[in-house]
């Protein structure tokens, strides 16, 4: 997460975190599973996220150059008033927010980003995992058979 020139306080980036963190796992903990139809040493696997994220500080506003070198995605949050919410390769610019409910919107956008998806929606469905499907099917306990349902 890139806080960009804009100074905000260290109180403020670790709120917008910690909100990006809880909205996650809400989004995605407790709520799904990968069941696997016959039988298996493996029956249930629980789709459980643990975000990893790093604040950093960019003295350039309009481009990323400070980002680590083995960052997979880059969200330039810039502390403003405002819904916007841009990609720009693996690079995500979205204002702080207008409000909490405005930034649990943009929290749940970055998070379906994070899974590949470049629609802002505000939930998932056991449609949106084929990524983690198709590589837990590939094992060789799984036997091809795994699919998403909900808890």
């Amino acid at each position: 997460i890139n806080v960009g020139a804009d100074h905000w306080d260290f109180a403020s980036k670790l709120a917008f975190a910690r909100g990006f963190d809880q909205k996650i796992r809400d989004m995605v903990n407790l709520k799904f599973y990968l069941k696997c139809p016959t039988a298996n040493e493996l029956d249930d696997l629980y789709l459980f996220v643990v975000p990893h994220y790093c604040i950093y500080e960019d003295t350039e506003t309009s481009t990323v150059t400070n980002k680590p070198a083995d960052s997979h995605l880059n969200f330039e949050i810039q502390f403003k008033i405002g819904n916007a919410f841009a990609k720009n390769g693996n690079t995500y610019t979205c204002d702080w927010g207008l409000s909490q409910a405005a930034q649990g919107d943009i929290h749940a956008a970055m998070a379906r980003f994070c899974f590949g998806f470049e629609d802002t929606g505000a939930t998932f469905s056991t449609t949106d995992f084929p990524k983690i499907v198709d590589w837990v099917n590939a094992r060789d306990f799984a036997n091809g058979t795994y699919v998403v349902k909900t808890l």
